[in-house]
């Protein structure tokens, strides 16, 4: 089990840019999402990508997961990349969990949009805790 968190620390040379304070600034995905220390895995999120502010990296590393309760605040940003099977749950219940656990940029890429989809190849949101409106451009974390 690793404390590092590579894709914050990465210099420039190796096509990273760096967001925040390595030491505070947690950039990762693939591991649960959870208000609370749990043991019951039914329901939870696992984003594909979070980016948090004034965290504790560390502590997501050790517990494989990123618990609201221990950092002290929901993660500023979340990506999730849509494939056939997950792409309307990216747009309707992730979107809904994501609102009401306090994430206020929530993202979708979808690669394979087809051209009659109802849902658009990138959206951004803009939640506060209840479905917000949507806000295409850069999340306000990012500039």
């Amino acid at each position: 089990m690793t404390t590092a968190n590579p894709a914050a620390t990465q210099s420039k040379q190796h096509g990273y840019i760096r967001l925040g304070h390595p030491e505070t600034t947690l950039v990762a995905g693939e591991h649960y999402l959870a208000i609370a220390p749990t043991t019951d895995m039914t329901g939870l999120r696992y984003p594909d990508l979070l980016i948090a502010f004034n965290v504790n990296p560390a502590a997501y590393y050790q517990r494989n997961a990123y618990v609201i309760s221990e950092q002290g605040k929901p993660p500023d940003f979340v990506l999730e990349i849509a494939s056939p099977g997950t792409r309307g749950a990216d747009n309707t219940g992730k979107r809904r969990d994501y609102a009401e656990l306090g994430i206020t940029e929530y993202w979708r890429f979808d690669e394979i949009h087809r051209p009659r989809s109802p849902y658009p190849r990138l959206a951004a949101d803009r939640l506060t805790g209840r479905f917000g409106g949507d806000v295409i451009g850069y999340p306000s974390m990012l500039g």
